[in-house]
């Protein structure tokens, strides 16, 4: 009998070795992978202020847009990345990335279902008069004597007079009182923002403590 416990006893400590072998192999991947999750954050929000430093031509141009850019994704269906390279886009082409016109673009861009960046290029290349894909959000753009005419994927039609303003009338739909005006507001219960709203704080708060642990390092 005493042997028989000896035996059991041994077979409870190996097991108890075992279970916290596993626990503690649990806890040293779970704590390598937040830290991955926090530095990868950290590095592709650094990128950001790479990028828009090079393209604003100063860091402190720089800081203030990318604070402006995080605030508005928070409230819009795209993330960050999303919209940080939406804004070089129109920038560069000399359309409106203000808060109101990069909202109105997210609704347009979410009701097609596409990247905010895939109709920045879109309607960059409608400025110089290439409107092929256009098509991918559901219009169709033609010249008539000198004017050029927006068939629109609901039936609906727009005349205007230059490519700029084919531009305005794609950034109109997205606006008050346009087809796509109250996508982003609709994508706001959904769950799918919801976890974007949480991946965005999880990210703020990983930028926020590299921040002020980087100048340590």
């Amino acid at each position: 009998a005493s042997a028989g416990m000896s035996r059991l006893q041994k077979s409870s400590t190996a097991t108890s070795g075992s279970i916290l072998n596993v626990k503690n192999a649990l806890i040293a991947f779970a704590s390598g992978a937040v830290i991955r999750g926090v530095v990868s954050s950290y590095t592709e929000f650094e990128n950001f202020r790479t990028v828009l430093t090079a393209f604003l031509g100063s860091s402190e141009k720089a800081n203030k847009e990318l604070g402006r850019l995080t605030k508005l994704a928070d409230n819009l269906p795209q993330d960050l990345a999303d919209v940080t390279k939406a804004f070089v886009i129109l920038t560069r082409n000399g359309i409106d990335a203000g808060s109101k016109s990069l909202t109105a673009f997210a609704n347009v861009a979410k009701g097609n279902n596409k990247e905010l960046t895939q109709l920045g290029e879109a309607i960059a290349d409608a400025l110089t008069g290439e409107f092929e894909r256009l098509k991918e959000f559901g219009i169709r753009v033609s010249k008539e004597n000198d004017k050029f005419v927006l068939n629109m994927a609901d039936g609906s039609k727009k005349v205007v007079n230059s490519s700029r303003e084919v531009v305005e009338a794609v950034k109109s739909m997205g606006a008050e009182g346009g087809r796509f005006a109250n996508v982003a507001i609709i994508n706001a219960t959904t769950l799918n923002q919801a976890f974007s709203n949480l991946k965005g704080a999880t990210n703020a708060a990983s930028i926020a403590f590299m921040e002020g642990f980087a100048p340590a390092l």
